[in-house]
């Protein structure tokens, strides 16, 4: 009987010192966010604007000034030396427009006037109703589609489409109301001369 006393008085020691020792062990793990992969893990953006959602790209009008604008997500422990602002259509044929270069690394905003970049004779390939755009941001030293090292910025992207605005102007809507009365007249004026007959 004793020596069924001392035996479990063991298993109970032995399963103690285990628990401590399991407990030792996670305790002395190092943090997530204190490991070198989190320190030197490549700097991120998120783009506010334009704005997109999940299953369709941003809408931007032909005949706009699109405001564009970023914040860090994460930021890189290698400094911007600038920023570089690009649009791309791939189809037809791949083509870049070139919407900004070497903005300072302070700026985390741009305007693009999309009417006065097509406007421009130097501009040969336009930004065009229909197509489909990528919009990147990207530190100057690198280039779009740039694999970042640790602790350098990943360019970001956006997706978005144009469309041509089509607000009427004032001289068209009164235009068009005189009309819509003068219809109205004048098919009122034909029941009343049938009524008569």
């Amino acid at each position: 009987m004793l020596l069924l006393f001392q035996y479990i008085f063991y298993i109970i020691l032995a399963c103690a010192a285990s628990d401590k020792n399991s407990t030792d062990t996670k305790n002395s793990t190092t943090p997530k966010d204190k490991t070198p992969m989190a320190i030197n893990s490549p700097g991120a953006l998120e783009i506010i604007s334009p704005l997109r959602t999940q299953v369709a790209p941003a809408l931007v009008a032909l005949d706009s000034k699109l405001k564009i604008e970023w914040k860090y997500q994460v930021k890189p422990t290698v400094p911007v030396s600038g920023w570089d602002i690009i649009a791309l259509r791939e189809t037809p044929r791949k083509i870049f427009y070139y919407i900004a270069r070497n903005q300072s690394a302070s700026d985390l905003k741009y305007e693009w006037d999309i009417q006065a970049f097509n406007d421009d004779p130097e501009n040969i390939d336009k930004i065009v109703v229909d197509g489909n755009y990528k919009l990147y941001i990207f530190d100057s030293n690198h280039t779009y589609d740039y694999g970042a090292k640790y602790g350098e910025l990943l360019p970001s992207m956006v997706q978005f489409a144009v469309y041509k605005s089509q607000v009427p102007t004032k001289n068209v809507l009164s235009s068009g109301f005189k009309f819509s009365c003068s219809s109205a007249l004048v098919t009122s004026l034909l029941m009343i001369f049938y009524s008569i007959i």
